[in-house]
């Protein structure tokens, strides 16, 4: 290179154009931000077929990041190695063939994004470092166990120092002065592990060191599943909710409309046939509404389940789109109901791309 710098690249750069920019900034050192990574690739977010598809092309230009891009907040940066890089071999760069894993969890990678912030390794302390330290990072953090590595050079896995190995020490008699003399053993699984096949040892221990390419990556505590899986679980219920509330109104309000369809039930129609359904008999609904909005409302109720049914909005802030579905549930359960049917009276609360391959 002549010390110019390549043009940066866009969504509309073929796979020659995005290496030399990216090759630049690997001989360079210097760090990008996940969000305009992606953003070459014309993404917004990290869903399945976006990551599978940067990764790819990413091997395909001998490259690869660090920490992997697939884990951590869109605004933290990575920088560009090549594939054979200075890290120790480990696990397999490439992540499994579905979005479910480790990765999704924040504190699963936060020691990959402290390599360089000597001020903010509160997460994790090495052998040699002094009991009282640890016992001060804990309360402090509100933790009740710490990764234990070998040296900030190296962040290979000693154990792990909980305040029941601690206590335990204590009971023996000794008087552990390092952290090394209360750690007990600790098994650890890999970032793009699959996140279903953690549950287990996280219920047995409260929780489960991470790694990658050998060396410590992060922790995940059953409260970071619990969250996870909340995460996971709400839109499923919400728009479940709305779904039935939809069929509910049919089979009241269009039960002639029904009879005469090729379904057995109302509960065999698909979403997208429950909105078809609503909208070829709108007149029998007797509503003084907008069919248009109506309809659209519907649209955006029915492309949140997709994405959702997906696992594929990693990234997405699903709020918005929340909001508009309890809504539509709240207006629907004011309908009225099939006789001896009561109407339930829990109210919903609030809950908080493809990608196209370079050539």
């Amino acid at each position: 290179m002549t010390g110019q710098i390549p043009p940066e690249p866009d969504a509309g750069s073929d796979l020659n154009e995005t290496k030399k920019y990216l090759d630049y900034l690997k001989n360079s050192g210097r760090p990008i931000e996940i969000r305009t990574l992606i953003g070459y690739w014309g993404n917004k977010g990290r869903g399945k077929v976006s990551v599978a598809t940067i990764t790819s092309d990413l091997a395909r230009m001998g490259l690869r990041t660090d920490p992997p891009f697939d884990s951590g907040p869109l605004d933290s940066h990575v920088t560009l190695q090549g594939l054979n890089g200075e890290l120790s071999p480990g696990a397999d760069d490439q992540p499994e063939d579905h979005l479910l894993t480790l990765s999704r969890i924040p504190s699963a990678s936060f020691a990959l994004r402290t390599r360089d912030d000597e001020s903010d390794n509160s997460g994790f302390v090495r052998r040699d470092s002094s009991v009282a330290d640890a016992v001060t990072v804990m309360l402090r953090n509100d933790f009740s166990q710490l990764p234990v590595i070998e040296s900030e050079a190296r962040r290979e896995i000693v154990g792990v120092f909980t305040w029941e190995s601690y206590a335990q020490a204590r009971l023996r008699g000794d008087n552990p002065i390092l952290v090394g003399s209360a750690t007990i053993p600790a098994s650890a699984v890999d970032l793009h592990s699959d996140l279903f096949a953690s549950v287990s040892p996280i219920a047995d221990h409260g929780y489960v060191l991470v790694t990658y390419r050998g060396q410590l990556s992060g922790i995940v505590t059953a409260s970071d599943l619990t969250r996870e899986f909340e995460k996971l679980t709400l839109p499923f219920l919400a728009v479940g909710r709305c779904e039935q509330e939809l069929k509910r109104v049919a089979r009241v309000k269009l039960s002639d409309a029904l009879a005469k369809s090729k379904k057995n039930s109302v509960e065999e129609l698909m979403f997208g046939e429950l909105q078809q359904l609503f909208k070829n008999h709108w007149t029998a609904l007797g509503w003084s509404l907008s069919l248009t909005k109506f309809d659209g409302w519907l649209n955006t109720t029915r492309k949140l389940r997709n994405s959702i049914a997906h696992f594929d909005n990693q990234d997405q802030d699903l709020s918005a789109d929340l909001e508009v579905v309890h809504r539509l549930t709240r207006w629907l359960r004011m309908i009225a109901h099939e006789p001896d049917q009561k109407a339930d009276d829990d109210t919903a609360e609030p809950i908080g791309q493809t990608t196209t391959a370079k050539q």
